[in-house]
């Protein structure tokens, strides 16, 4: 285990000059850690853009919410 792999457990994105600098180093399990921690770095990026894109669109089948006392149903043939 390393440090490198400590940073990749981790994927803060502070550290991702870190993990490309340890792309470089003489040790090939640094390496393989490194090249490790860079793809979980990416793949925490792209979930919680994911995560971001899905917040701000609007569900497909979005009806209005019914107002206090009426029933679903009776909101819906009011919109009708």
């Amino acid at each position: 285990m390393t440090v490198v792999w400590a940073l990749g457990q981790i994927a803060d994105p502070a550290a991702q000059q870190t993990l490309t600098h340890a792309l470089n180093d003489d040790n090939s399990l640094v390496r393989n850690n490194a090249v490790e921690a860079l793809a979980n770095l990416k793949e925490k990026q792209e979930r919680e853009q994911q995560l971001a894109d899905t917040r701000t669109k609007a569900p497909l089948n979005a009806s209005p919410a019914p107002a206090p006392g009426k029933s679903r149903s009776a909101s819906a043939a009011q919109n009708q």
